[in-house]
């Protein structure tokens, strides 16, 4: 889990967001995330262009995050956990720009991404797993983004950040093995750096690290 537990500001910032309307993760995955966010009391939507979160209890959709089957401001919030980075960079605004559309006044958009830069061995480790599995896995578009990139590349669209940050996520990764036995059962050719990878792994374990976040809120709509 990446991005856990939440900064008080940023878990504040979502029950703000939640009053307004649901919340929906892109990219929910195995719906780890957004299972957090409904142990939270909040309510969320995930969609994924794969398969459902799944929480049984949690509204699953399939779909394409660069065309949302939502309405105009129909959302409190839209939250892109590690999703940015696996997009192809001309995709980044359509889905951003996707989000916002949904998104009611006041509402809030919350990036999160895995801090590129580990300080220590477990922390490499971890970057390492998302180095590889950029490189084997179909779709895949980057192991990282840097934030203050990121923030540039939004501002045409998105104007400043409401709010902006790194945060530490104390949760150790609960089996740093099964990542590693995935990647194999999908490379193909040498697999040397997973078998290093693997021994690091033995020896100094794995943790997430640092994340950092962008949040933005959109202007509230104040046409009669």
């Amino acid at each position: 889990m990446s991005f856990w537990p939440l900064a008080r500001t940023i878990a504040e910032q979502l029950t703000e967001a939640a009053a307004r309307g649901p919340l929906l993760e892109l990219g929910s995955g195995d719906g780890r995330f957004i299972r957090r966010l409904a142990e939270l009391g909040l309510p969320c939507w995930g969609l994924d262009r794969r398969y459902p979160p799944a929480p049984a209890a949690i509204p699953a959709i399939a779909g394409d995050a660069r065309r949302l089957p939502f309405p105009d401001a129909a959302l409190g919030g839209v939250v892109l956990p590690n999703l940015l980075r696996h997009l192809p960079a001309a995709d980044r605004p359509l889905v951003v720009g996707e989000a916002w559309r949904a998104l009611r006044g006041k509402g809030i958009l919350l990036i999160l991404e895995d801090e590129p830069h580990a300080r220590s061995a477990a922390e490499r480790n971890y970057r390492r797993v998302l180095e590889l599995l950029s490189r084997v896995a179909t779709g895949r578009a980057e192991a990282s983004l840097e934030r203050k990139a990121t923030e540039l590349a939004l501002v045409d669209s998105l104007g400043d950040p409401y709010h902006q940050g790194v945060h530490e996520n104390t949760e150790l990764v609960e089996d740093p093995m099964a990542p590693l036995d995935w990647l194999r059962s999908i490379a193909s050719g040498s697999t040397e750096d997973l078998d290093s990878l693997r021994a690091s792994v033995a020896t100094e374990g794995m943790r997430y690290g640092a994340y950092w976040t962008l949040l933005y809120q959109k202007p509230e709509d104040l046409s009669p």
